[in-house]
């Protein structure tokens, strides 16, 4: 997932969410959003059927119902976003999005073993968009893509609502981390009483 992205991007897997929900990756890619993926390694023979809310998946000779992996994405970002919503810094204070996140964010789902061609052959794009997803070979692609520009076109399509925005600035990008990891972040006052927060691990990126 981190190769074709440029320097800026940030990546964190199995970030901790409110009430322990931990999503496979969550990726922040400045100028373009919060892209929040869940990850099935299910290969395409397995998958019987599948509605919006609901997939039935072979398990060894069991045949078992899955709640759909795009729901479950969808699941974490509403887990996540009032968390971030009572972070003032992260809020936009006037505009179009007033009293929204200053980032568009996306969940998504990430299908390594299932080619794009071979999921709309099976007829299993009617109920999951594929706009919503990454398949083997979007993530070869990007592997291979020396142009973060195309990367990043390939990922817009995630959002169904997208704007244009400025990069988190250092501080807002700090409270992020903060709410992915709350147990590596610390916050401190400074002289003048005002809080800050500091990443101890900063490897964790």
């Amino acid at each position: 997932m981190r190769d074709g992205l440029d320097d800026s991007a940030r990546v964190w897997y199995e970030p901790r969410f409110p009430q322990e929900y931990r999503p496979d990756i969550v990726a922040y890619i400045p100028g373009l959003g919060l892209l929040i993926y869940e990850v099935k390694d299910w290969s395409l023979d397995r998958i019987v059927q599948i509605n919006p809310n609901q997939w039935q998946v072979r398990c060894g000779a069991s045949v078992k119902d899955q709640r759909s992996p795009y729901q479950q994405a969808r699941e974490y970002y509403h887990k996540l976003n009032p968390s971030l919503q009572r972070q003032t810094s992260l809020i936009n204070s006037s505009g179009h999005n007033k009293g929204k996140v200053k980032i568009p964010i996306a969940p998504a789902v990430i299908f390594p073993n299932i080619k794009k061609s071979a999921f709309i052959e099976s007829g299993y794009d009617k109920a999951l968009d594929t706009d919503r997803c990454l398949f083997n070979d979007d993530l070869k692609a990007i592997a291979a893509e020396d142009e973060p520009k195309r990367t990043r076109d390939t990922l817009k399509k995630h959002f169904k609502a997208w704007w244009r925005h400025d990069a988190l600035s250092a501080e807002e990008l700090a409270i992020l981390k903060d709410e992915l990891h709350p147990e590596i972040t610390s916050v401190q006052k400074d002289k003048g009483g005002k809080e800050k927060v500091i990443i101890l691990d900063p490897y964790v990126l």
